[in-house]
């Protein structure tokens, strides 16, 4: 493999065989990529100009860049099908260069460009032409805790014989204040018509100064912060209303951006998810019995939970019907137990007596209550008979 140097490129050599040269590049474990040793393989049509860069220490925040420098060193045109990178914590950024390193006006697909024959391209070099490739850290999509990152960039060949191309990229992540709980706060589940209450308190490293926050973004008429006293030495303490958001989102998540003035201006990201639900729940979500043996008895549990605003929603649980695989009324072989723990809180038991011929059976849960949301609720249940074909 042939090295271009970092202050500028070689002069052009004849292309030799295709006898594939591997680079060892070390990656150690980290949240962007697995524990491996990555082989680069190389064609004697390509010369690089590194194949690992260390950033060092980076604020958090920063978004420092680096330039890998990639040339066709053949006489024929070089198609670049594919470009991935192993996380989110940079961004990637060609530029195709002739052989003085002057940009060449050339398109670059991103997403890469199908092409009619089959296949895909992103860009293509011609002989002596470079390829720049700019790494920009985005470390603020990273946590704000010290740590190691490691991350690699692969590049992807219309040739076989140039194989793939990795790039790696590493750095230690310096965190600029302190924050209590996380900066990922973990709600849980909640109800569309319930309030969540949280705190967050950012605070100054130890030996650094005071700091100001200056403003917050993501605030609204479902995310309230209030300020209250700190529990840290010149600290910033939040009360953090959440809700009620009145329609049910399973992937609940929000970010607040609290901008300090630490170095200027550095913004502190804060992020809240959860899971906003019914007001009605059930675990588990389905009561089927599976496959059993009929002769014998079995039964299936089901929880009910209620978080809306009602002091009692008075639920209660009945039996629609039952049918066999002959389409029979099969409800005399079951019996329902319904017992109230809290008002918030049921446990339903479904209580099959055995003895019911055929092959399965097919059966209705009905659950109402005074929630006007949740008026009636059906819940299919099913079972079918061990050694037979349902």
């Amino acid at each position: 493999m042939k090295m271009i140097p970092k202050n500028g490129p070689t002069s052009p050599r004849a292309p030799g065989s295709l006898l594939l040269l591997p680079v060892l590049v070390l990656f150690s474990q980290s949240s962007c990529g697995e524990t491996k040793r990555a082989a680069i393989l190389i064609s004697d049509e390509l010369e690089i100009s590194e194949a690992q860069h260390d950033f060092g220490d980076v604020p958090h925040g920063a978004t420092p860049s680096h330039f890998f420098y990639l040339r066709n060193i053949s006489k024929k045109k070089i198609v670049l099908n594919k470009t991935t990178t192993s996380c989110s914590c940079a961004e990637i950024r060609l530029r195709v260069l002739d052989s003085a390193r002057k940009p060449i006006e050339r398109k670059v697909y991103r997403p890469p460009k199908r092409l009619t024959l089959g296949g895909s391209m992103v860009t293509w070099l011609e002989s002596g032409e470079f390829l720049e490739i700019e790494v920009q850290l985005l470390t603020a999509t990273r946590s704000p805790t010290a740590r190691r990152e490691n991350a690699r960039t692969e590049l992807l060949f219309e040739e076989l014989e140039m194989g793939r191309i990795q790039l790696g990229f590493d750095f230690n992540i310096v965190p600029r204040l302190l924050i209590l709980p996380s900066h990922l706060v973990k709600l849980g589940s909640f109800t569309k018509t319930q309030d969540v209450h949280e705190g967050i308190e950012l605070y100054p490293l130890p030996g650094k100064p005071a700091f100001k926050i200056l403003r917050i973004e993501g605030e609204g008429p479902q995310m309230q912060l209030t300020k209250i006293e700190a529990s840290k030495k010149n600290g910033h303490r939040y009360a953090v209303k959440i809700g009620p958001l009145g329609k049910t989102e399973p992937g609940y998540q929000r970010t607040l951006l609290f901008h300090t003035d630490i170095d200027g201006g550095y913004v502190m990201p804060v992020t809240l998810v959860g899971s906003c639900i019914p007001n009605l729940s059930f675990s588990p979500t389905d009561v089927h019995f599976g496959r059993f043996d009929f002769a014998e008895q079995a039964s299936r549990y089901l929880d009910i939970y209620y978080g809306g605003k009602l002091d009692d929603p008075e639920i209660e649980v009945s039996i629609l019907g039952v049918k066999d695989s002959e389409k029979k009324d099969a409800s005399s072989f079951f019996r329902l137990m319904h017992a109230k723990e809290s008002n918030s809180k049921y446990v339903t038991t479904i209580i099959y007596n055995g003895g019911l011929p055929g092959r399965s059976f097919r059966g209705e849960l009905l659950i109402r209550s005074k929630d006007k949301d949740h008026r009636e609720t059906k819940l299919e249940f099913t079972g079918f008979n061990r050694g037979s074909t349902p």
